[in-house]
């Protein structure tokens, strides 16, 4: 599984098994927040993991409770403005902006999608760019602001296609599909999907060719069109099939398995 360019947050990283998830998700590409409330055993992880050229942060904080995790990536986006290293004000500003988009305090943390959007563009790492303008266009669709969400995603659409990203055009194609979903612009919706399913084809990725076919079906079903939704719930399920599904815990195979389970709901409540 490649993780590069990811940014993960780990609990309980200072040992154990927590520590070797932090070790085999930097090994792979990923950008560290690891979590732990044992200070000590958490900076001598942090320091040998950067020491090996991964891009780390320790976080002191006890996840059981949601105040101290809160507080807890504010300073650490804090302590990183205090010093020369943009690299890891950037990681610790989206790793908080993903934190507050969990806990619901949603224009908390499109500021802190915006700064990172910023960071990532004046360092020139536009595929970052881009998925945080997909970030961006999500929490304003949960926010209710469809306008500034097509945008946002529209601006994602067009960072992918400056430097010919496919799998970012395609994402960003499919968020703009469900953006317009819930304006109810079905034949928008049905048009950005099937460009984000021709292009997930020609990536060769079943799983993401699946989990957008089963929300084509969510589409076709809140239109009334039955017999489609199924169709392409059944075109879902078979490709899932002929994909195999040898990694059970892929974040992006439990999406596009959601998608399908959801699909199947709707239509179920018909």
């Amino acid at each position: 599984m490649n993780m590069q360019g990811k940014s993960v947050v780990i609990t309980g990283a200072a040992k154990g098994l927590g520590r070797g998830i932090a070790d085999l998700m930097a090994a792979r590409g990923a950008r560290l927040a690891l979590i732990d409330k044992d200070r000590k055993a958490l900076d001598e992880t942090v320091a040998a993991l950067n020491a090996a050229g991964h891009q780390c942060v320790g976080i002191e904080a006890s996840v059981t409770h949601r105040e101290p995790c809160h507080r807890a990536f504010a300073d650490a986006v804090a302590a990183f403005r205090q010093t020369p290293d943009r690299s890891g004000l950037t990681v610790a500003v989206v790793l908080r902006g993903q934190v507050l988009r969990q806990l619901d305090e949603l224009p908390q943390a499109l500021d802190q999608y915006r700064e990172a959007r910023t960071l990532y563009r004046d360092s020139g790492d536009r595929a970052s760019e881009a998925r945080t303008l997909r970030g961006m266009g999500d929490v304003q669709r949960l926010q209710g602001d469809i306008e500034a969400c097509l945008a946002s995603l529209t601006e994602a659409l067009e960072v992918a296609r400056s430097y010919g990203d496919r799998p970012g055009e395609a994402a960003a194609r499919f968020s703009l599909g469900v953006a317009h979903d819930g304006l109810g612009e079905w034949q928008a919706a049905l048009d950005d999907k099937a460009e984000s399913l021709r292009l997930w084809r020609e990536e060769h990725n079943a799983v993401e060719e699946a989990g957008v076919t089963a929300s084509i079906a969510v589409t076709y079903n809140r239109m009334g069109q039955g017999r489609d939704a199924v169709r392409h719930i059944l075109d879902a399920l078979a490709m899932m099939k002929a994909a195999g599904t040898p990694d059970r815990k892929s974040t992006r195979l439990n999406s596009s398995h959601g998608y399908i389970s959801y699909a199947v709901f709707c239509l179920k409540k018909k």
